[in-house]
Formats: C-alpha cells, structure tokens, sequence
C-alpha cells in the first residue's frame, strides 16, 4: 500500500514533488491525526502481545485440553505483531510522505518501506485465514480439534503466513513484475514520490490473491460457523431440560463442561468474525482502487488515494480495540495489564481464550 503525490516538471526538465495545498490548521490537523493512529496502532497492539505473552498463552505453553482455544491466541499474537510492525516501520513514514508531498528516505528505503508495507498487509490478510480455519475446527469438530491443530501445526501454519506474505508480496516488488509493460511510465513518474506502480496482470493478480479471494474464502468459511454455532446453541438449550438420569447417556458434547467450551467458541467466533468484517470495510476500498487504476489510465486522485490508503491503515489500530470490546477475558487482561497485577500467581492461570 503506497500513497500517490503531485508531481510537476519544472522548465529543467526535473519532476517535482508537491503536497496538496493544506492551510497551518489543516497541515497540523492532518500531522495529528496520521501520527496519533500510529501511536495507536503500536500501543494497542503492544498491549495485546503483552496481554498474551504474560499470561503464558505461547503455543509451547499450552498443549492441555483445559486450554483448548491457545492456538487461536497464537494466531491472534502473530497477527498483532503484524500490525505493530505496521504501525512502527510503515505509518511514520508514510505520514511524512502524506505531508510533505515527497520521500525524503531515499531510494533504497523507499524499496524496502514499499516491501514491508506489502508484506505486512499481506501477512494480516494471511493471519486471519488462519484464524477462521482454527475457528472451522474448533467449532464444526470439535472433537477432533486439539488432534487436528496441535501446538506444532500451529507453528508451522504460522510459519507459512509470514514466508507466504514474503514470498508473494516481496518477491516480485524486488523481481520489478510490477513494472513490465509500464517502464515508460515508472521513468517519467516523479522519483520523489516513493510510489508503487502495478500494470494491469500485477494489480489482477496481486488484488485477486492477497485479498478478493481470501476474503471471499473467509466470509464463507464463518458463515458455515455461524450455521453450526447456532445449531450447537439450540441442542445445548433443548439439552438443558434433561433429566439428570437422561444426561449421563448424553453425548460429550451437551455436557456442563463441554457447554462452557462451546460458549467459548462462539464467543470468540463473533469476535473474530467482526474484526475480519472491519478488515473487509478498511481494506476494500484501496484494493479496489489498486486494480481499477491500471484500467483507468492511472487518473486516480492523489487525496483518493490518501484517503483509501489510510482507511486501510485504520484497520491494525482496529484489531486491538475490538478485542476488548467484544471479549471480557481480553478486557481482564488489559486490566491486569495496566495496574501490574499480572504478577499475582493466581493471574496466571488465567485463559484468554
């Protein structure tokens, strides 16, 4: 995700960057506004790695079936360093580039700022995948979960989120596949700008891989969990007239204790399933830009787009306040968190699940 400025050749010969013509109090209020959602987006997603790492919620340190949703907390801890690193290699630096009009970096890290950038959106997009699978089998086999995603296919699934993103998102940025067929266009575009050019096969491609199909994927994936989370809440609800002699015969599944993990599915199921619909509404915007622009002569507005630009951005400053919005156990956390009371023994027992 890159920002696109004004340039204009000057009687030299030379490109020249400018920034939109903002006011005092439009450029103050636009510096305030890009770098407070940074430093949101490092607290809050900070706040969540300490959250889980201090309550002992690693993959190594939980391979009991008592705490059965730990790999969902792996998932959900990768994904937040994702999105602090966003917040500390990406948004600074596009924020300067917002206000300024120019990159003032260099060239080299101009090309690494574009990377990370890719491979970071990339790797939440990656991250969430794997969170509805957990979710998949969590809550439609149940049974068979903690067999099926042991602590070390956790792991790996984890392992190819980041190596995936890299691969896909890094690999042909370095390779230039972005600019085949457009080299006319990159040479004449202005060379202070730190923009990311795509031809039409890259923006398809690219567009189409890292995130229509995933998410079209995703949004199929929990509505099917939503279906079977509503079936297993009606078996649990008609369960709960049996007699006390007709339970003992019943299935592991309507037992008190099993009814507690399922209440905690479903929980975290919605959770997961409105921090992946705020993920879609960020996000969508600068996709669709992104491949209808190579189709459109590469005409887009340069505050067209800022603005989807920073949409998406919004979406790692999101991910940890719908945690505790949506999640009493992650609002525990964060209170212990903040009054040092993570240091008590009997706190650290405790399951964010």
């Amino acid at each position: 995700m890159t920002l696109a400025v004004q340039c204009s050749l000057s009687q030299d010969g030379r490109f020249n960057c400018s920034a939109p013509s903002l006011g005092p109090e439009e450029s103050r209020a636009l510096a305030f506004l890009c770098f407070s959602l940074a430093a949101l987006t490092v607290m809050g997603n900070l706040l969540v790695v300490a959250s889980i790492a201090l309550f002992r919620l690693l993959p190594s340190r939980l391979s009991t079936g008592r705490q059965l949703q730990t790999r969902t907390n792996a998932f959900t801890l990768s994904l937040a360093v994702a999105d602090l690193l966003v917040g500390l290699l990406v948004m600074p630096f596009s924020a300067m580039r917002s206000l300024y009009g120019c990159w003032f970096f260099g060239r080299t890290f101009c090309k690494v700022h574009t990377c990370l950038d890719v491979l970071l959106s990339t790797a939440s997009i990656a991250h969430l995948g794997a969170i509805a699978f957990d979710r998949h089998t969590a809550i439609c086999d149940p049974l068979r979960y903690h067999q099926r995603l042991t602590a070390g296919r956790a792991a790996t699934l984890v392992a190819i989120c980041w190596v995936g993103s890299a691969l896909l998102a890094v690999g042909p940025i370095l390779l230039g596949w972005n600019t085949v067929g457009i080299e006319e266009l990159v040479a004449s575009s202005c060379p202070d700008a730190c923009v990311l050019l795509m031809n039409a096969p890259f923006a398809i491609a690219g567009s189409t891989c890292s995130f229509f199909v995933p998410s079209f994927v995703m949004v199929v994936t929990y509505m099917r969990i939503y279906r079977v989370a509503l079936r297993q809440a009606r078996a649990v609800r008609n369960l709960i007239s049996v007699s006390s002699v007709a339970w003992e015969h019943c299935d592991i599944n309507s037992r008190p204790e099993k009814r507690t993990d399922q209440r905690r599915d479903r929980s975290a199921t919605k959770t997961l399933g409105i921090i992946m619909v705020a993920f879609v509404t960020c996000w969508l915007p600068y996709f669709s830009l992104t491949l209808l622009n190579p189709f459109t002569g590469f005409l887009a507005e340069p505050w067209v787009w800022e603005s989807t630009a920073w949409l998406a951005y919004m979406n790692s400053a999101l991910n940890p306040i719908l945690y505790p919005a949506f999640n009493r156990a992650f609002r525990q956390a964060f209170r212990l968190v903040f009054t040092c009371a993570w240091r008590s023994r009997n706190v650290r027992r405790a399951n964010l699940a």
